[in-house]
């Protein structure tokens, strides 16, 4: 098994975190040379430049009179090839030693750091994001957690880039009413309207129109009786056949791009006071609300 030796406070010169990086390392190990390896590196250096980087804390062990490196490989990586005047100043590293008798100790010792027992999970994050804005108190974890995956889907569609759990958090604080009203629609609907597509084409009206927004989508799901109306159009699409799985891929018939795209133009037919049969392409530009 492996036993702790030692824990160490050092005041990080660039040199010595070259020394880091450069030991042998446990031949399982992640390899910081992967694309995978590199965007991590890269995340680090940019905590370095927003300020946001702290005193990180890497292990070395030792196995028949050797030491390896077995945490740290990453951020003593990129510290090492910092430009020396961006080098963090007054810099320092909690260094931790451990002794290991056989290669399956390594193994072992790997759960040590950052174990998923033990990491905070999206939802906790998102539960102390929520706590920062008095309004939200009241709407669910999940809740919020359903109405941020509408929100990162409203930016993706339009950027065409996937939005990181931070810049999801994000919303919280960017956009509380949105929040707060979309946390309540998704808190009491049916479970066909809290998806991600729905709640994306949600948002999208929410920016052009609040109140409008929420009279839409109170006829949408309530079920319009005036044939014709946009909004039973819609309402009927989203409980018949929007999520319905295809008999032979079993893969979903329409994909959250054309869901939003449907609920958009239901949208724009409905300010005009005019009619929609929903068209999609896939070919065709982003619909845009008005």
């Amino acid at each position: 098994m492996f036993t702790h030796k030692s824990t160490d406070i050092h005041k990080a010169k660039q040199s010595w975190c070259s020394t880091i990086a450069s030991m042998k390392c446990f031949r399982g190990d992640r390899d910081a040379d992967t694309t995978k390896g590199r965007r991590r590196i890269a995340w680090l250096e940019s905590l370095v430049y927003s300020g946001e980087f702290i005193p990180p804390r890497w292990s070395l062990a030792e196995l028949d009179g050797e030491w390896y490196r077995v945490d740290g490989a990453h951020s003593s990586k990129m510290l090492s090839a910092l430009p020396p005047s961006d080098f963090p100043r007054n810099l320092i590293v909690v260094l931790d030693r451990f002794r290991c008798e056989t290669n399956e100790d390594f193994a072992t010792l790997f759960h040590v750091f950052n174990p998923q027992e033990s990491v905070r999970t999206y939802t906790d994050e998102i539960k102390a994001h929520k706590h920062t804005v008095d309004s939200l108190l009241g709407t669910s974890d999940s809740a919020m957690r359903k109405v941020l995956a509408g929100v990162s889907l409203f930016d993706k569609l339009a950027s065409g880039t996937a939005v990181s759990r931070r810049a999801r958090l994000s919303y919280i604080h960017t956009d509380g009413e949105f929040m707060r009203w979309a946390g309540s629609f998704a808190s009491c609907t049916g479970k066909v309207y809290c998806n991600s597509a729905i709640i994306a084409s949600a948002y999208a009206m929410f920016l052009v129109n609040e109140d409008q927004a929420d009279e839409f989508w109170s006829a949408t799901r309530s079920g319009c009786e005036e044939l014709g109306n946009a909004t039973r159009t819609l309402g009927k699409f989203i409980e018949t056949e929007a999520f319905v799985r295809g008999k032979n891929t079993g893969s979903r018939r329409w994909s959250n791009r054309a869901v939003y795209c449907k609920c958009v133009h239901a949208w724009n037919a409905w300010r005009k006071d005019a009619t929609t049969v929903l068209r999609y392409s896939n070919s065709a530009a982003l619909s845009e609300a008005i």
